[in-house]
C-alpha cells in the first residue's frame, strides 16, 4: 500500500498504534493516508475506522458519491440494474464510475448475474449515514419506482426490498402492502419468525393510517394472518391477544365472514390449550355463519376445528360425522389449496379423521 521512503517512522508507528491489530482498521488507515499528499509530517492519522471511511468517501469526486451513496440506500447487495436507473447515467458511464469504486475497493463485482457488494458491512453503514435523512426518504421511494418499472410481472420475488424502502421512503400505503405480502411469503416458506417480523411492521405502519372501513379489514386480515405464525411457533399467549383485537374490529364492521374466521381459530386455539366447551362453543358460531356459505373455506375449517373439539372430549362419533362431511366437501382440484391454515387442511382433516375411527374401533374405515 504504501512507499516506506515516503513516510517518517513516527506516522508508521501511529498508523500501527491506531490500529491496535485490527485488519480492516489497518487497511483502511493506509488507504486513507495513501490518498493524502504532501510532507510526511502533514499527514493526518484518524482515530477510528469510521473517520477513516468517511474521510475517504469524503474525498471521492462528487459523482463516484453519490453513486456509492446511491448504491448504499439500494442495500449491500446492489443490483446494476437497478443502480443504473436510480443514477440516470448512460452504461460506458456507470461502468467508468464503478470501476473507480471498485479500484478503491469500495464495492467489488459479485456473480455473472451484474450485481455489486460492498467490500465490508461498516463501509456501507457509512456511506448510507452520510446521506441527508431528506435526501435518504427521496432516493428510498425512487428505489421502489425502479424496481416497481423494472419487475411488473415479478414483484413477488421482491416484496421484501420494497417493503424496506417503501417503509424509509415514507410511502406508507406501499409501505403496508409490501410488508403484509412479505410476511404471507415468508409464512409460506415456514419462516414464521421473519413473518412475525412483517406482520408486526405492517400493524405499526397501519397505526399511521386514516380510519375507515378498508384499513380496518387490512388490520382483521393482518391478526389472522398474524395468528397463522405464532400458531407455528407455539406462541399461544400471542394468538388469543391478537384473536380477541380482530373479533372486535369484525364485530364493529359487522363482517360476519371474518367475524367466522376468527371464531373458527378461536376454536382451535381453546382445544389445543385445553379447554374443550369452548373450542365447541366457537366452532359452532363459525359453523353458524358458515352455513349461508356451505363448502366455502369458512365452512371446511370451521367443521374441521369443530370436529377436532368434539374428539378432544371423546365424542368421537360425533367428531368422525363432522370429519366425514368435512373430507367429502374438499373438491380433488382444491387440494393443495390455500385454506389460510398452517399445513396442508385436507391431510389435517384425514388424519383427525383415521385416529377417531380408530378411536370407535373402526380400524378398516380408518
Amino acid at each position: 500500500f504504501l512507499s516506506r521512503e515516503r513516510l517518517a517512522d513516527p506516522v508508521c508507528e501511529r498508523i500501527v498504534s491506531k490500529a491496535e491489530g485490527n485488519p480492516l482498521f489497518l487497511e483502511e488507515l493506509a488507504r486513507t493516508v495513501r490518498e493524502q499528499s504532501g510532507p510526511s509530517e502533514n499527514i493526518t492519522v484518524p482515530d477510528t475506522v469510521e473517520e477513516v471511511l468517511r474521510a475517504r468517501i469524503n474525498r471521492l469526486p462528487d459523482r463516484e458519491r453519490r453513486l456509492l451513496q446511491s448504491a448504499a440506500a439500494i442495500g449491500k447487495t446492489v443490483p446494476v440494474e437497478v443502480l443504473a436507473a436510480l443514477a440516470g447515467a448512460r452504461e460506458e458511464e456507470l461502468r467508468l464510475l464503478l470501476n473507480r469504486l471498485r479500484a478503491a475497493e469500495f464495492l467489488y463485482e459479485v456473480g455473472v448475474d451484474g450485481q455489486y457488494t460492498f467490500k465490508h458491512a461498516l463501509t456501507h453503514e457509512v456511506a448510507y449515514g452520510g446521506i441527508p435523512p431528506a435526501e435518504r426518504r427521496e432516493i428510498h421511494a425512487r428505489i421502489v419506482a425502479v424496481i416497481e418499472q423494472i419487475n411488473p410481472e415479478r414483484l413477488a420475488d421482491h416484496v421484501e426490498r420494497l417493503a424496506h424502502h417503501s417503509l424509509r421512503g415514507e410511502l406508507w400505503d406501499k409501505a403496508l402492502e409490501y410488508a403484509h405480502r412479505a410476511g404471507i411469503k415468508a409464512a409460506e416458506y415456514s419462516a414464521h419468525r421473519q413473518a412475525v417480523a412483517c406482520f408486526e411492521q405492517a400493524l405499526e405502519i397501519l397505526a399511521r393510517q386514516p380510519r375507515g372501513r378498508e384499513a380496518t379489514e387490512r388490520a382483521i386480515d393482518l391478526r389472522l394472518d398474524f395468528r397463522n405464525s405464532l400458531h407455528a411457533l407455539g406462541d399461544f399467549e400471542r394468538i388469543l391477544e391478537h384473536l380477541r383485537q380482530a373479533e372486535a374490529l369484525a364485530t364493529g364492521l359487522d363482517d360476519r365472514r371474518r367475524l367466522g374466521q376468527v371464531f373458527a381459530f378461536m376454536s382451535q386455539y381453546f382445544r389445543l390449550t385445553g379447554e374443550p366447551d369452548r373450542a365447541i362453543e366457537s366452532g359452532e358460531k363459525a359453523l353458524d355463519i358458515a352455513r349461508w356459505q356451505p363448502n366455502s373455506t369458512l365452512w371446511v375449517v370451521a367443521n374441521l376445528f369443530l370436529g377436532s373439539a368434539h374428539g378432544a372430549i371423546g365424542h368421537y362419533r360425533k367428531a368422525v360425522d363432522i370429519l366425514t362431511r368435512t373430507v367429502a366437501s374438499i373438491p380433488e382440484h382444491l387440494i393443495h389449496h390455500n385454506w389460510s391454515v398452517n399445513g396442508l387442511l385436507p391431510v389435517f382433516a384425514r388424519s383427525s379423521l383415521a385416529h377417531f375411527l380408530a378411536e370407535l374401533g373402526e380400524f378398516d374405515a380408518g
